[in-house]
């Protein structure tokens, strides 16, 4: 189980990487078109979205599934003592029920009723009974009822309806006359869809973001793709699972980058070795990262007064990681008042200094390699 999850985590970077494959190709085109308020921008194109997508987000939600399915299965055989039969593993599953008498109906079961781990009064059976949907106000947003309407419709029908949203427009600057057009309705982006309306001779810039979403099968509606996905590990790895096999998930949860690439002594080796954060925390990271870089380096050359380049300054942070840039960032905060202010210049300063000599450096080791 614990090398399914890290499974889950290796297909949720799959994941990203697709989408950032994705989106620095340029997603939409967009063209001015007459219109009778004057212009409209629209999308002129969108760029077609990967098939892949939707398959390994299919795979990931079945391996999470899966995940909570093993471990229920090695429950049942820890509280009988020995190994299951086919008969006996083939009514091993996790139910999602949006109402308890269905629950109790699946416990009635002619073949779990006689496992003494699924008795009603059973320990597990508690525990499973905690991690169904109809514990929940909305019972169709529940996690697990979210894993079997994913992963049935993946099994029975196809994987998991995914595509390219408009996300937020965003204009430069404003300006008398423009009208930023809001969709409400999270349909997939067309060519033809208006994003702003304006008068003639008008120029702004506008910058539109693609929004990578996830339809849920059962209820139509919309969500991001790497949030609905890193959403879902989570509650398997950090409440599902715990929750099966402590009955709390009051527990350190188990880390979810141990690396599968490569065979362990044993799985406490493998744990001690992986890393604690997670694919999603990792993807998002790199998005703050990717839109910090370009205005860092430009404070950066304005606070050095002309001893940092710009160009200098982004080799500098392209020398570093994500959490590198962001940390780095962070540092300086933010300045509210003129000592924040004075604080934050100083920092500024100290990541000049910073920059330059580890610029230095790489010059240095640049001189001293041996001509050929």
């Amino acid at each position: 189980m614990a090398y399914t999850l890290a499974h889950v985590d290796q297909l949720i970077t799959q994941v990203a990487e697709l989408l950032w494959g994705f989106m620095d190709r340029e997603v939409f085109t967009i063209e001015n078109v007459p219109h009778p308020r004057g212009v409209a921008v629209t999308i002129g194109s969108v760029q077609p979205f990967p098939e892949a997508i939707a398959r390994v987000f299919a795979d990931a939600t079945t391996q999470l599934r899966a995940a909570i399915e093993h471990t229920i299965f090695a429950e049942v055989e820890h509280h009988l003592g020995r190994d299951l039969t086919q008969q006996e593993a083939r009514s091993i599953e996790m139910p999602a029920f949006i109402t308890e008498e269905l629950f109790d109906g699946w416990l009635a079961h002619r073949t779990r009723l006689q496992i003494s781990a699924f008795a009603p009064d059973a320990e597990l059976v508690s525990r499973i009974r905690l991690l169904q949907p109809f514990q929940c106000d909305e019972p169709a947003d529940h996690p697990m009822r979210l894993l079997a309407e994913y992963t049935n419709f993946a099994k029975h029908r196809a994987p998991a309806v995914t595509t390219v949203r408009v996300g937020p427009v965003m204009l430069d600057r404003e300006a008398p006359g423009l009208e930023v057009v809001q969709y409400d309705d999270p349909v997939p982006a067309r060519p033809g869809d208006v994003l702003v309306f304006g008068p003639r001779r008008t120029k702004v810039g506008v910058s539109i973001y693609p929004l990578i979403a996830s339809q849920r099968p059962h209820t139509e509606t919309w969500h991001v793709l790497m949030r609905e996905l890193g959403d879902l590990a989570d509650w398997v790895r950090k409440e599902a699972i715990p929750m099966l096999v402590s009955g709390t998930a009051a527990v350190s949860p188990l880390a979810p980058g141990i690396d599968i690439s490569i065979g362990h002594e044993s799985l406490d080796e493998a744990l001690l070795e992986a890393r604690q954060e997670t694919a999603f925390e990792l993807n998002q990271t790199r998005v703050l990262a990717r839109g910090l870089r370009e205005d860092f380096a430009n404070n950066l050359a304005e606070a050095s007064r002309g001893t940092l380049s710009v160009e200098a300054a982004n080799r500098w942070l392209d020398g570093l990681d994500d959490a590198g840039v962001v940390s780095r960032f962070d540092q300086i905060g933010f300045a509210p008042n003129p000592a924040e202010a004075l604080r934050a210049w100083r920092v500024l300063k100290s990541l000049v200094r910073e920059a330059i000599a580890a610029i230095a450096v790489g010059v240095e080791d640049e001189d001293s390699k041996p001509e050929t």
